[in-house]
């Protein structure tokens, strides 16, 4: 399975990553509700947009904004301290209460689980797959994987598989060989000076 896969299958990542750098210049890739709608139908979050009312899908999207700068705080943290502080799970806790859907975050014994107690109208449950793939990614990885990409030009994050926890670009493909390239032509470069 390829990091691309797993961050695929995780929303709060994907969510996360709408917000990225094309052509040198920061994008927004949900800068409206229709660019939102698309996203949620490309994401599988929904299949079919006639049973969303306008006065949802405004709200939602409010909400979506909200915690896509909030997670996003989140995988800035964890990729730089691998940790996640108290009062980050308290307000994921406190956002949690305010859905309509209960998910909880707690730490028992060193260990981080979530439980549930639903109650659900859409904009809850949107809100719950997203939320849910936060705490998935909190519990079921060790922290020092989800990581934000090293190049100058990315701000993409990701979950790192490698077996030695030392990936650093998003995609080899591009981040990683844009990097090298740049490093290589620095240094020949240099040796013609």
């Amino acid at each position: 399975m390829t990091d691309k896969h797993i961050n695929d299958e995780n929303f709060a990542i994907e969510l996360a990553n709408t917000i990225k750098i094309v052509h040198g210049q920061e994008t927004d890739l949900i800068k409206d509700s229709q660019s939102f709608i698309s996203w949620m139908l490309n994401k599988n979050l929904i299949k079919d947009t006639d049973k969303i009312t306008s006065s949802e899908l405004d709200s939602l999207f409010a909400k979506i904004i909200d915690s896509r700068k909030i997670i996003r705080n989140v995988l800035k943290q964890i990729s730089e301290i691998s940790y996640v502080e108290p009062k980050v799970l308290d307000d994921i806790n406190s956002i949690l209460k305010n859905i309509h859907i209960h998910i909880q975050i707690n730490n028992l014994n060193g260990k981080l689980v979530k439980s549930f107690n639903t109650d659900s109208d859409f904009c809850s449950k949107i809100l719950l797959l997203i939320y849910d793939s936060l705490i998935d990614l909190l519990v079921n990885y060790e922290l020092e994987r989800i990581k934000q990409c090293a190049s100058s030009s990315c701000t993409l994050f990701f979950i790192d598989t490698s077996k030695n926890k030392k990936k650093k670009w998003c995609s080899m493909q591009t981040c990683g060989n844009r990097e090298k390239a740049a490093r290589h032509f620095n240094r020949k470069k240099l040796d013609t000076k």
